[in-house]
């Protein structure tokens, strides 16, 4: 007998086993027993067979900062099943029941890191952000022997994670989709693996940038290279400098819009472009009404069609009316009233309403990919209400 739900702590076991077939990690006993006490049954759907799990799939309750919005996400995390019983619907039918548990919970938006674009886009996922991943020889690095500042090393994780979030939440300002992290977050995944911690303070003793790193084999693995200014970043790449006996190169990853490239005297180096997470609106009324419209100051409405063929209720005709401080009043409209003003309406899918409004894609690229399609004067009034900032997520899951 077939059966979707949660599991059960003495289930865990079988979850492990399957998440290490999968993603192709090996456990021992001590990893196995970190890994168990991590888990939280209630947050992993399950397929089952006669009471063996076959499939599963996380959610994770997360928040994630749009324009300097938090909402509430849902992460979609260790999507697995034993190869026998691939291709046969099971992960589509757990993502559904995901989508409902996201919307009862109001988690309004959802992401993932995806195994496939192609196969999460079938279910209204689509590119949240990327990424440029460098391997820079420390040759290439300014040699600033400007010292502004101090640069404290941190020994004790629980002395420092506070400020590190501090200096983190006013970087997250300048991209949208960057998680809300809390201290479990920073514990458990940023600081699961011992890592050199390095704070940047300025002349006034105000923190502004931080350096998470390893070294190894003369290479310097940077986690995170955080900065609030130019200062800040000039003053981290002198410390990166100093280890300078130690290692021959650095490897990053930066935002996709980071002009290292105009910066450095010498830009030749190994960039690479790395699409990454995927994100999907999960209701859109909810969404739009918390949404942070530009403040035009005039009142402003918009009729959009949305398909969405995997969530029944994001698919239909909106009105939408934004008043002068760029607050929405959103209406699903009735059935029976949609054939007299479909044709007047912007019309898009759930993938292209998420790409536009987490700020991946702008309005003018989707246009011209016939992504949207509806009155060019709409679109193009409703395109000044978004505001413009690039996407961008450090993290994983």
């Amino acid at each position: 007998m077939d059966e979707i739900r949660k599991c059960k702590y003495d289930e865990l076991d079988d979850v492990i086993e399957l998440s290490t077939f999968a993603f192709q990690y090996e456990a021992n006993p001590e990893k196995r027993a970190g890994i168990r006490s991590r888990l939280k049954p209630e947050q992993i759907w399950g397929y089952f067979n006669d009471d063996h799990l076959i499939s599963m799939a996380s959610l994770l309750p997360l928040q994630v900062f749009i324009h300097n919005q938090v909402f509430s996400m849902g992460g979609v995390a260790s999507v697995a099943s034993w190869p026998e019983y691939r291709r046969k619907g099971l992960v589509k039918q757990l993502l559904k029941k995901a989508l409902i548990e996201m919307k009862e919970k109001n988690m309004t938006v959802s992401m993932l890191a995806p195994f496939s674009f192609a196969f999460y886009r079938k279910y209204g996922w689509e590119t949240l952000s990327e990424y440029k991943k460098y391997t820079i020889p420390l040759s290439h690095f300014p040699k600033n022997e400007n010292t502004l500042g101090t640069i404290i090393r941190y020994k004790n994780i629980k002395d420092c994670w506070p400020l590190l979030n501090e200096i983190y939440e006013q970087y997250t300002s300048g991209y949208n989709g960057m998680l809300k992290r809390d201290e479990t977050w920073w514990f458990n995944r940023i600081f699961r693996e011992t890592q050199t911690i390095q704070v940047y303070y300025n002349d006034s003793g105000k923190p502004e940038g931080y350096l998470l790193y390893k070294v190894k084999n003369r290479e310097m693995k940077v986690k995170e290279m955080v900065f609030l200014n130019e200062s800040a970043r000039m003053q981290l790449w002198r410390l990166i400098n100093q280890h300078d006996s130690m290692i021959e190169k650095v490897q990053m990853i930066a935002p996709s819009n980071d002009p290292l490239s105009v910066i450095l005297e010498n830009p030749s180096f190994d960039q690479e472009i790395i699409s990454y997470f995927m994100m999907r609106i999960v209701d859109v009324e909810q969404f739009l009404r918390a949404y942070p419209f530009y403040a035009s100051g005039v009142k402003q409405e918009f009729m959009i069609t949305v398909k969405d063929e995997f969530a029944e209720w994001n698919d239909g005709l909106f009105d939408i009316q934004i008043d002068e401080n760029g607050k929405a009043r959103v209406n699903k409209v009735s059935f029976c009233a949609q054939h007299e003003m479909v044709d007047h309406s912007i019309h898009c899918s759930i993938q292209t309403l998420s790409s536009l409004l987490s700020g991946y894609q702008s309005v003018e690229t989707l246009f011209k990919l016939d992504k949207i399609k509806g009155p060019k004067e709409k679109i193009h009034e409703f395109e000044f209400l978004i505001p413009k900032k690039t996407t961008y997520f450090m993290d994983f899951f």
